[in-house]
C-alpha cells in the first residue's frame, strides 16, 4: 500500500506526493523522508502516492486514478529521468525498467530496445508527455504542481549521515537535500524560516544510543 498514516478522503485538504522509492523513502524512517518533512511544514493530509521502481508513466496513471476523489492542495513530484515505462498487461499495470537492460534482452529483442526505448529522444518524449499530463490535471484542479527532475543516481554513501537500511537508497542527508529543494521551490520565506529544521541523522552513534530497540 501507500506509505501514508492519513486516511484518503475527499473532505480533508491534503498534498499529493508522486515519485518512486526516493519519495516513498525505502530504508529510511518516515520522519526523515523528504516528502513527509515537507508536508509537516506545508500542512494538510499527507497523501504519498509514490511506488518504488516506477517512472513518470506510472505516476501519471496513479494520479489519474485518485485526483477526483481527493481534495488536493498541492502536487509535489520528484521525478528522476529513469527509463521506466508502464504497460497494461492482462488488466494489470506492469513496469518495464530499461535500466535492467542487458545481454539477455539483446538476444531476445535484438537492437529494438536500444533503438527505441533506450534512446534519448524517445525517453525524453515519454517523460515530457507524462509531466505535461500531470500539469494538465493540476491545472484542471486549480492547484500548484511542483516538479524536480533530480538526477538518476542512488546516493547511498555520499555522506556520513544515516544510510538507508538496504544500503542502496538515499541517505538521510540526501533526503534532506531534496526536502530543501522543494521547500525553496514552494515558498522561499518558509525555506529561510525552516532550512535548519528537521535535520538529518549525522551522528549515528547518538542515534543508535537513543533507540529503544536495537536494530542489529
Amino acid at each position: 500500500g501507500f506509505r501514508s498514516p492519513d486516511d484518503f478522503n475527499s473532505n480533508d485538504e491534503g498534498n499529493v506526493f508522486l515519485g518512486c522509492s526516493h519519495t516513498f523513502g525505502i530504508g529510511v524512517e518516515l520522519e526523515y523522508v523528504w516528502s513527509y518533512k515537507l508536508n509537516q511544514i506545508v500542512g494538510g493530509k499527507f497523501w504519498n502516492l509514490s511506488i518504488g521502481g516506477t517512472g513518470v508513466m506510472s505516476h501519471a496513471r496513479i494520479l489519474m486514478g485518485y485526483f477526483k476523489d481527493l481534495n488536493i492542495k498541492n502536487i509535489f513530484h520528484y521525478a528522476p529521468f529513469y527509463p521506466r515505462y508502464e504497460y497494461i498487461i492482462n488488466d494489470e499495470p506492469q513496469v518495464l525498467s530499461m535500466s535492467r537492460y542487458d545481454e539477455t534482452w539483446r538476444k531476445q529483442f535484438g537492437t529494438f530496445c536500444e533503438d527505441s526505448l533506450i534512446n534519448e529522444d524517445q525517453r525524453r518524449f515519454m517523460y515530457d508527455t507524462n509531466i505535461y499530463a500531470i500539469k494538465g490535471i493540476a491545472k484542471e484542479l486549480g492547484v500548484n504542481y511542483y516538479v524536480i527532475e533530480g538526477d538518476g543516481g542512488y546516493h547511498s554513501a555520499d555522506d556520513l549521515s544515516l544510510q538507508a537500511r538496504d544500503l542502496m537508497h538515499h541517505t538521510t542527508e540526501y533526503q534532506h537535500k531534496i526536502f530543501l529543494e522543494f521547500l525553496e521551490l514552494y515558498d522561499k520565506d518558509l525555506y529561510n524560516k525552516h532550512k535548519f529544521d528537521y535535520q538529518p541523522i549525522t551522528n549515528i552513534e547518538d542515534y543508535l544510543n537513543n533507540q529503544k530497540n536495537s536494530i542489529i
